[in-house]
């Protein structure tokens, strides 16, 4: 016979296999179940564009845990708050906007690096 012990969530787990019949003992498989990714976890900004002296919305849908923004050119685009960031000064090229979603207890954290234009 088999039987599974705490196999639903990631962490420790074990099978147990046990003699049936003429065949005799038992043993007892330890094994790890891991982290699963944030495959459906998706992040984007209309037009990949934050409006100059504007506001633009971050759209998020799938995301495990909790999920924090930021700007690595903060001067250009910065985060105000609810998935919203305000374009401070035009870009020639673009910048970088990050997405995080923090992860929980079955799924591994994840960061969206979304490329916008500030005009």
């Amino acid at each position: 016979t088999v039987e599974y012990d705490d196999n639903v969530n990631a962490g420790k787990s074990s099978v147990v296999i046990r003699g049936k019949g003429k065949y005799r003992g038992t043993r007892i498989v330890p094994f790890t179940i891991n982290k699963a990714a944030q495959s459906n976890f998706k992040a984007s900004i209309k037009n990949n564009t934050i409006p100059l002296n504007g506001e633009a919305k971050v759209y998020v849908s799938g995301a495990r845990g909790s999920v924090t923004f930021g700007s690595k050119s903060p001067s250009y685009a910065e985060y105000i708050g609810n998935a919203t960031f305000r374009g401070l000064k035009a870009t020639e090229d673009g910048i970088t906007i990050t997405v995080k979603a923090a992860g929980d207890d079955n799924y591994k954290s994840k960061t969206i690096e979304l490329w916008v234009s500030v005009k």
